[in-house]
């Protein structure tokens, strides 16, 4: 076996990506987000892979600011019923399991919020509020930003995890402004 080659980073190509998608966040969205977020008597979660764990951080956050939230699949999971949020979350907008969720929610007449990179997928067409974040997802996509060089679905996860902190950042302004109810509500069992 040859030596290995030694890598040499001369500048941090993720962060470099994520100033030059940042400005794209659709930041006007966050208030239409937030105040569903603040009406619905429940607000479940729904992503798979990757995805599904900064869907699970968003809804930890949701938790801790006193939002009753649920990450669809977990055992503790209750029912959904009509007027509940599901907010689903798909980079191509073409994945089967959270397409099965949204149009199971849909007939449950709940409300229907979509994050996704594919504004022509299946999932955006079914989306009762649209919102595409930009970023290149798993697999190329008509109408997504595919200029990356991380591995594939990275960049979208990366704006999927600031645009969900930015919501999170915002409600906290709205009810938590000193974090007391974060911190009340924050594990302790650890």
């Amino acid at each position: 076996m040859g030596e290995a080659t030694p890598l040499v980073v001369r500048e941090p190509l993720v962060v470099r990506e994520i100033v030059r998608l940042a400005p794209r966040l659709p930041i006007d969205r966050l208030g239409p987000l937030m105040d569903a977020i603040e009406t619905a008597p429940a607000i479940h979660v729904a992503a798979v892979g990757r995805a599904r764990l900064i869907a699970q951080t968003f809804a930890m956050r949701l938790m801790q600011l006193g939002r009753p939230v649920h990450v669809v699949g977990d055992v503790t999971a209750p029912a959904m019923a009509g007027g509940d949020t599901l907010v689903a979350v798909s980079g191509t907008g073409e994945t089967q399991t959270t397409l099965g969720v949204a149009r199971a929610a849909v007939g449950l007449q709940a409300r229907v919020i979509v994050l996704t990179a594919a504004p022509q997928s299946a999932l955006a067409r079914i989306a009762g509020e649209l919102i595409v974040l930009p970023g290149a997802p798993r697999l190329p996509v008509p109408g997504a930003d595919t200029d990356s060089l991380q591995p594939p679905g990275s960049q979208f996860e990366q704006m999927l995890f600031c645009f969900l902190e930015e919501t999170v950042a915002g409600l906290a302004r709205r009810c938590d402004p000193d974090f007391t109810t974060i911190q009340s509500r924050h594990a302790n069992l650890e």
